[in-house]
Formats: C-alpha cells, structure tokens, sequence
C-alpha cells in the first residue's frame, strides 16, 4: 500500500516540477536568438543556452524579455516610465536594466547594470515564434 502512495506521490511531483509557468499571457513567445554584438563576452551569459529567451505580455499587468538568462520584467501599466508596448517595439525598464524589442526586425537591445556598477551592453537578432499563452516551459 505505501508502494502505491509512493508512485502516486512521485507522479505528482514530476507533474509539477515540468508544469513550469502557468501562467495565462495575453503573448508568449519563444524567441531564438543570435548575438549581434560584435564583441560579446561569454562570461557575460549566465548558464544555459546563451541563444534562447521568452517575450512575456499580460497587458497592463506585467511584461518581461528574458534572453541567455538575463531577464528585464516589469510590473506596470502600459505607457508608464517603464513600460511602452504597441505594434512596433517594446520597451521595459526595471531596476537592473533596459530592454528594446523591435517586433518586426526581432532586433533586442538591453542594457543590464551589475554588481560592481559596471553596465553590459548586448544585442541579439531574433526570429519570434507564434504565440503561445499557455505554454509549458520544458
């Protein structure tokens, strides 16, 4: 009988540790991305696939771009110091750092701030994928 709650325990687990972000986006997009930096230092990346990233959008609620680990998020309304989203480009600033996504070139520019108060420039050209709101991130 412990077998069996075991497994059961085991299985729910594992369903939770690939649900990922569950979160209902108005736009969820993969992006897949090349540096377009022209000297960038790999030491600036953090661990993980230094190619791949995710635009994140619930309107007027939150909106992120994450990219070789770097993350810009905000919480804001549209519109605001930190926030500017249309059909063009979007803009998010938080306390780290800057992110500019131009939605038609896929062109990504962000600025991050580190510890020791020296600033990393990176640019990256982006193919965006279909949106996807609910998917799951394996």
């Amino acid at each position: 009988m412990k077998s069996k709650f075991f497994v059961i325990f085991l299985l729910i687990c594992s369903f939770n540790v690939f649900a990922g972000d569950d979160v209902r986006y108005d736009e969820k997009k993969r992006l897949l991305c090349e540096v377009a930096s022209l000297h960038p230092k790999f030491s600036d990346f953090f661990v993980g696939d230094f190619r791949k990233g995710w635009l994140r959008i619930k309107h007027d609620e939150f909106y992120s771009i994450a990219i070789a680990g770097w993350v810009v998020s905000m919480y804001s309304d549209n519109n605001s110091d930190y926030v500017v989203n249309n059909s063009k480009s979007l803009y998010v600033r938080d306390y780290a750092g800057m992110a500019k996504l131009n939605k038609k070139s896929g062109k990504v520019s962000m600025k991050m701030e580190l510890s020791d108060n020296s600033n990393v420039n990176i640019q990256w050209i982006c193919n965006i994928g279909a949106n996807q709101p609910n998917n799951r991130e394996y």
